[in-house]
């Protein structure tokens, strides 16, 4: 619930379901690793942040 208030999001150490990765393609794969990596070091909050770049959230109201 900490990473949710703060909005930041973190992996778990549950394992992905065994069949899953057996039926992805690689552009699963690459998309996975994009949004993993790169997407993850953005910041979601405030002006610059995710919300404000994707346009598709208010960023205003966030906490300093």
């Amino acid at each position: 619930m900490d990473a949710l208030r703060d909005g930041t999001v973190r992996r778990t150490e549950k394992e992905m379901p065994p069949g899953l990765l057996a039926q992805a393609t690689t552009e699963d794969t690459e998309l996975a690793e994009y949004l993993g990596g790169k997407i993850a070091t953005v910041p979601l909050l405030g002006k610059r942040g995710l919300k404000d770049r994707s346009k598709l959230m208010e960023y205003r109201y966030d906490p300093a």
